[in-house]
């Protein structure tokens, strides 16, 4: 488990959810991602990381292989959504590049 200070809090919090079906919300913090520019560095957040809730207001990290998620670019805004087969969906917005669809937090589920 991870404690999170106030520093790791900076980033935007998708809604929380209960991917894992355990019975405790989870959350997803997405971000901005650009690599290293040669002329100025950039100020990157990360590609989005999964967080499982424990119900006890701890959370585990699960890194982009676990959870499947790994959202590159500027990440603006993030929504759930369910497919017709009740699938849930992150839908990402990624400025200049349209949206980013992860099925991938369903490879989560108990």
């Amino acid at each position: 488990m991870v404690n999170w200070d106030v520093d790791h809090c900076r980033n935007p919090v998708s809604n929380p959810h209960d991917f894992n079906n355990d019975g405790h919300l989870e959350a997803v913090l997405i971000g901005n991602f650009h690599p290293n520019e040669v002329y100025m560095g950039r100020e990157d957040v990360l590609v989005g990381v999964v967080l499982l809730g424990d119900g006890r207001g701890h959370f585990k990290p699960l890194s982009p292989v676990e959870s499947g998620l790994l959202i590159r670019g500027d990440a603006r805004s993030s929504v759930l959504m369910s497919s017709k087969n009740k699938e849930m969906m992150l839908v990402t917005a990624v400025n200049s590049q349209g949206s980013r669809f992860n099925k991938c937090l369903s490879s989560i589920r108990k």
